[in-house]
Parts: structure tokens; sequence; C-alpha cells
């Protein structure tokens, strides 16, 4: 079907213009800015989960590792890989405790009824003003509780490697660094030797000589 010669063409809807378009504007600016500080809230509660979680892991291998120490086990590598987890730790820790995120949408009822604004729309950009420096402030935010988090996670995956190469580099895995049981033994024989009558006479003195 052939379209009519004369017909009018379709006219495209403008929507707001003129003295309508600031107020649209300020609407829009207040929709936009909620949905942003929605995302952002969303997204620090998801990192301070993975910090919690990073946290509860490196509480568990302290643990795991002090055990090591304590039995003289690996010493250096067990110390090793416990710093590079302390600092793990501590990392997520601070970042759960110095999170400061402002992602709660909308206003206390108290603020819009003190509000001055002689118009609808000057209330409107008021608001959305309002929210933009919640927004920037936000971003700030989580850019350093992501840092944070990042630099939790090199030293978290750095633990193990840590402990593998002091293992490698280290005589016996530095476990010379502590004393162990039959050493701690033998001193004790040799200082009781020494202090006993006829220490100078042959065969008197050691763990095996002593009389």
């Amino acid at each position: 079907m052939e379209p009519t010669p004369n017909a009018p063409p379709e006219e495209t809807e403008l929507g707001a213009t003129g003295a309508d378009l600031p107020l649209w504007r300020a609407r829009e600016a207040i929709r936009h800015a909620e949905i942003r500080l929605s995302v952002q809230g969303s997204a620090a509660q998801s990192l301070e989960g993975r910090a919690t979680s990073m946290l509860g892991w490196s509480v568990a291998g302290l643990l795991a590792v002090g055990a090591a120490v304590v039995n003289g086990t690996h010493f250096v590598a067990a110390c090793v890989a416990g710093v590079c987890l302390a600092v793990c730790g501590g990392l997520c820790l601070f970042g759960i405790l110095g999170r400061d995120f402002n992602g709660v949408a909308g206003y206390e009822p108290a603020i819009l009824l003190a509000d001055q604004s002689g118009s609808e729309y000057e209330a409107l950009v008021a608001l959305a003003e309002g929210y933009q420096q919640a927004v920037v402030h936000n971003h700030a935010a989580f850019t350093r509780f992501k840092s944070l988090l990042a630099a939790a996670m090199v030293f978290m995956a750095g633990a193990p490697i840590s402990g593998f190469a002091a293992l490698a580099l280290l005589p016996q895995g530095g476990q010379g660094c502590a004393a162990r049981p039959t050493e701690i033994r033998a001193a004790s024989a040799w200082g009781e030797c020494w202090s006993a009558p006829g220490w100078l006479e042959r065969g008197s003195c050691g763990p095996l000589g002593k009389r």
C-alpha cells in the first residue's frame, strides 16, 4: 500500500521541554543517585563478607602455625608464614572496623521538614547535591577498602609460598633455630658432669661417660 502523498509527518515525543526541563533533571538526578547508592551499598557488603571470610581463614592458619612454632617443627618456616597471616588478618580487621559507607538511600523526615527551599525544584536540587556528596564519599571509601583487601590477599597467598621457600632454602627447614629435646638433654648432662667431683677423670664427662 502506497503512503498518502500529503500525509503530515509524525511528531516525536520530546517529553519535558522549556521551563519543565530543569524539574525533570532534578527528579532524574534523585532517582539515579538512589540507584547508585544502592549499588555501592551492595558492593560494600560483598567486600565486607569477603574480608570476614579471609579473617577467619587467617585466624585458623595462625593457630596451625602457632602449634608448629611451639613444637619447634620447622620453626623459621612457621614464623614466616605466621607473620604473613597476621598481617593479612590485621588488614582485614582494619578494613571491616574502619568501613565508612553512606549507602542508605533516602533522607530523614526531619531534614525535609526543615528545608527552607522556595520551590520543589530548589528542594530537589538540594537533595540531589547531598546525594552527590554521599556517592563521592562512598566511592573513596570503597576504593580504600578494596585496596586493603587486595593487600590482604597478597599476604594470604604469600604465607604458604614464603613457608615453602623457608623450607627449601634454610637448613632442615629452620629446625636448627629451635632447641630440640635431644640437645636439651645433652646440655643438661654436660652441665651435671662439669659440676660433679672427679670431672677430670677420663670417661667421666659427657652424656655417655657420666658416672
